[in-house]
């Protein structure tokens, strides 16, 4: 049995270093202005009526800090399941990932405010 919560216990360790792996990845890559380049998006490739000006490398920048947000999210109820022992009993374990959702969901938001004005069409 012990062992069993071992091996649940290390697939967890992986992963949270395959997802962290990730998401550093994805931060280095905006920092030297890599993501465009790898999706070959010229650097005037921004639509004025579609993007508000951003652009598309603005809009790709904003897309990666929202995967990086998405994947925090997934390593927290990882986490909370695994390493905490959520994962034993159901109710506590819907209530933590409940109230970090809505946490994720609050900061998604503001995270996106700045760039409300240029997601609408006019």
């Amino acid at each position: 049995m012990k062992r069993m919560k071992n091996d649940k216990l290390l697939r967890a360790w992986g992963l949270l270093l395959l997802l962290s792996t990730i998401s550093t990845g994805v931060a280095v890559m905006i920092d030297r202005g890599e993501i465009p380049e790898i999706l070959g998006v010229p650097e005037a490739a921004g639509v004025t009526g579609v993007t508000g000006g951003m652009g598309a490398t603005g809009l790709i920048n904003v897309a990666a800090g929202v995967v990086i947000l998405g994947l925090a999210l997934i390593k927290g109820r990882i986490i909370l399941s695994r390493y905490l022992g959520l994962d034993a009993t159901r109710f506590w374990r819907h209530g933590f990932n409940l109230g970090l959702t809505i946490y994720t969901l609050v900061l998604l938001v503001l995270y996106l405010a700045p760039f409300g004005g240029a997601f609408h069409t006019r």
